[in-house]
């Protein structure tokens, strides 16, 4: 199923664009995709690049769980909510207010009172490594969720174009997979 979900996207971005060609029959928005051939190109690197980084901070992630507790690697990992708040401000000039800094504030309490009561008994099963790994894969979740909305999202806009990124999102994943399982 996973191959049928990256191949069919690929498939469908290198067509020709008269290939392409279908019966929206009145539904414009289901339109098939009709971009030149360097648009199409860009469409499957841009996917490779932000598949690549979605799936290496779940790689990281998942390193990291040999090397924490289960609830200081959950509470840590969700700081990825920082990360992202942090990101946006500096990189989407996005403005902090109320609800979002109350939201945060919230958030990294609730986060330091659970890692606070699981660490009571399990402090010497989070290595150095672990929480560094943990915490990058956070940032790096955050820096992916930035990103698509800097670069892809205005572009992905269509439910064919939302299908086709989503397809291309999994390539890195399939092709990766095999040599992460003899790891």
């Amino acid at each position: 199923m996973a191959g049928y979900t990256v191949l069919l996207p690929i498939a469908w971005a290198t067509r020709p664009p008269d290939l392409q060609s279908g019966s929206s029959q009145g539904n414009e928005q289901c339109e098939p995709l009709r971009s030149p051939p360097s648009e199409r190109a860009l469409n499957v690197k841009n996917a490779a690049l932000f598949g690549s980084l979605y799936y290496t901070s779940g790689v990281v992630w998942m390193c990291s769980l040999r090397l924490t507790s289960l609830g200081v690697n959950t509470s840590l990992y969700n700081t990825q909510i920082v990360f992202t708040l942090l990101l946006s401000v500096a990189f989407l000039h996005e403005q902090l207010d109320d609800t979002k800094l109350a939201g945060t504030a919230l958030f990294i309490i609730g986060s330091w009172l659970l890692a606070l009561d699981v660490t009571r008994d399990t402090l010497s099963t989070n290595s150095p490594l672990g929480i560094f790994l943990v915490l990058t894969g956070a940032l790096l979740y955050g820096v992916y969720q930035v990103a698509y909305v800097k670069k892809i999202q205005p572009s992905v806009t269509t439910p064919d174009r939302i299908l086709l990124w989503t397809g291309l999102m999994g390539t890195p994943f399939v092709l990766l997979s095999p040599i992460l399982y003899i790891v």
